[in-house]
């Protein structure tokens, strides 16, 4: 039986990413016990980055966490959104932005 297994949960959430930690946290300060089931063995930080926008931050900031992960961030100058299905990229670039077709 794995460690946790006979205790009693009021809420269990399937998946240890962004989203599945921060509804963990956000239930904890709210006095709810909660269950975080992931596959991974450890948790790591895995990917090209993790976009957050607007009202991300305002959810982080409401976790009490947003100031330390502004220290972590890095903003981004541009980025290129492709779609494989469309023949047309929009560049965005210090707020402006330009579409391409081919």
């Amino acid at each position: 039986m794995a460690a946790g297994a006979d205790e009693l949960h009021g809420i269990i959430i399937v998946g240890g990413g962004t989203c599945g930690l921060a509804t963990a946290l956000a239930l904890h300060r709210k006095g709810i016990s909660s269950l975080v089931l992931e596959r991974a063995e450890t948790l790591r930080a895995t990917g090209a980055g993790i976009g957050i926008q607007v009202n991300g931050w305002r959810a982080l900031d409401q976790l009490e966490v947003g100031d330390e992960l502004r220290k972590l961030a890095m903003p981004l100058s541009g980025y290129v959104r492709a779609c494989l299905l469309l023949p047309l990229s929009i560049v965005f670039n210090s707020n402006k932005f330009s579409l391409y077709g081919w």
